[in-house]
């Protein structure tokens, strides 16, 4: 589950904090109005390096995580012109063979133009459509609803909304309330962890 995978990628970030929080407790006497700025943690995390307390992965997935509420959706998202995009009048059936062939486990749905997009449609649910019926139904009448945010929307608060709505798309757009863009939950764990790989990228490189 995605929850469960951000633990085990965050899992170092929080027992660094504690490690550092021992440290301060300890060591230095500080006053609750006086934080912690970002060059200090970086600083006893490059300590914790050179005495084998933080690995440097944990370091690297660390300092990503100290810029993760300063990038905004804009900046992960990926841009309508590049997204794969379905028609909502558009029959299961026809849908299904593209849906495949995409790679993707759900696809942004929209009607009359591509920046009005308007729900997800999920391969499973289009599967068993098919299997059901044929498939004669339109899209609209299988697909879910999608998050919508701005473009400026700080990721740490996105993946908050990932968390509540459990949904793993959403829809990005400006301030004309035009989509722009789609960004996963995929993109956001990619900027704490790099870029994954997944069966198809495999594929592709054989």
């Amino acid at each position: 589950r995605p929850i469960l995978i951000m633990y085990y990628i965050l899992y170092p970030l929080v027992a660094f904090l504690d490690w550092l929080a021992e440290i301060l407790e300890s060591t230095v006497r500080f006053k609750a109005h006086a934080p912690i700025t970002e060059e200090e943690i970086k600083t006893m995390v490059e300590y914790g390096v050179e005495h084998n307390i933080v690995s440097p992965t944990e370091q690297l997935i660390i300092n990503r995580a100290l810029v993760f509420a300063d990038t905004s959706a804009r900046t992960v998202m990926i841009p309508l012109q590049d997204t794969e995009l379905l028609d909502a009048t558009m029959s299961v059936r026809d849908a299904l063979p593209r849906i495949i062939a995409s790679g993707y486990s759900r696809m942004p749905v929209y009607i009359d133009r591509p920046d009005n997009i308007v729900g997800i449609v999920l391969i499973k649910i289009a599967a068993r459509t098919f299997v059901e019926n044929g498939g004669d139904k339109p899209l609209s009448a299988i697909m879910v609803p999608a998050p919508r945010v701005p473009d400026k929307i700080r990721i740490d608060l996105l993946f908050k909304i990932f968390q509540k709505t459990r949904k793993h798309l959403a829809v990005v757009h400006d301030d004309s309330q035009h989509a722009i863009g789609i960004v996963t939950l995929e993109d956001l764990i990619e900027e704490l962890v790099g870029e994954i790989a997944d069966e198809s990228d495999a594929a592709d490189t054989q």
